[in-house]
């Protein structure tokens, strides 16, 4: 009689630990974003006040340099934002890619006017920006809207909201790859060329 009320308890205490930690990993729940978060730095910044959030070379030695200035007003609401490392380059018109992706979040917020963001790039002479917003659409930042800092090889430029970004090389040859063709006139063949039809 002494061993089954031994099993039993034995067995009553597995349950209850068991059922605990169920409810610890329940807890642990929340937002997608929040399990397995990849970003590189957040921080809280006031609506009224605004804020900056830069990414340190101590944080990510690949996206030093990224940073986005909020300028008071520009939130509807206090807001975490962060800064993360893209997944995927963004093609856009055959772009080609001259530093990293950046997702800016919470993705799909707005501002009241714009705020300025700052990307790390290689370098390249004449850089434009890829964007790619949430929903997957894609579109351009033009280079006459981007600031280049080729000591600091930084690029800075104005946006409304947040989203995935990334520096792309501006074709200026005129040439198409792979054509096997003088495309603008100077007597060389696909010399620093665009990708293109094959």
């Amino acid at each position: 009689m002494h061993l089954v009320t031994h099993v039993q308890a034995r067995w009553a205490a597995l349950s209850i630990v068991a059922v605990v930690s169920v409810a610890v990993i329940g807890c642990r729940g929340g937002s997608e974003d929040d399990i397995g978060s990849t970003y590189v730095t957040s921080k809280a910044i006031s609506a009224v006040e605004g804020g900056s959030v830069e990414v340190t070379a101590s944080e990510d030695a690949v996206l030093a340099g990224t940073r986005v200035d909020i300028p008071p007003g520009a939130l509807s609401e206090d807001t975490v934002i962060s800064i993360a490392p893209g997944l995927d380059d963004i093609a856009n018109d055959g772009a080609s890619p001259a530093g990293p992706v950046v997702r800016f979040g919470p993705e799909g917020t707005r501002f009241e006017g714009a705020a300025v963001v700052t990307l790390p790039y290689d370098g390249s002479a004449l850089i434009a920006i890829q964007v790619r917003a949430a929903d997957g659409t894609t579109s351009t930042i033009d280079p006459e809207a981007v600031m280049q800092d080729g000591a600091a090889r930084t690029v800075a430029f104005e946006v409304a909201g947040l989203a995935e970004l990334q520096p792309s090389r501006v074709d200026t040859t005129g040439e198409v790859c792979g054509n096997r063709a003088d495309d603008n006139g100077n007597a060389y063949i696909d010399e620093g060329c665009r990708p293109g039809p094959e």
